[in-house]
């Protein structure tokens, strides 16, 4: 297992992707929660900030930055 070191203030983009499994278990989480609410308006707002907030980051219009990172 390779190890990255992580520092304060670094850009969201500059980190590595979480691991292959966890994003299996993420997106069977997301496929679960879509299942059970899309229905509900509350999903369908959530989704379109998600896709506002994704053009704002992908354009640099804001960045995200690691404010803290802990391992255990």
């Amino acid at each position: 297992m390779s190890r990255s070191v992580l520092h304060v203030g670094s850009a969201l983009a500059d980190l590595p992707g979480p691991p292959r499994e966890w994003q299996e278990q993420i997106d069977r989480v997301d496929g679960l929660v879509e299942e059970q609410h899309r229905q509900a308006a509350a999903w369908h707002r959530t989704q379109e900030q998600e896709k506002r907030l994704a053009h704002l980051l992908d354009t640099v219009q804001i960045k995200g930055v690691l404010l803290g990172a802990a391992t255990v």
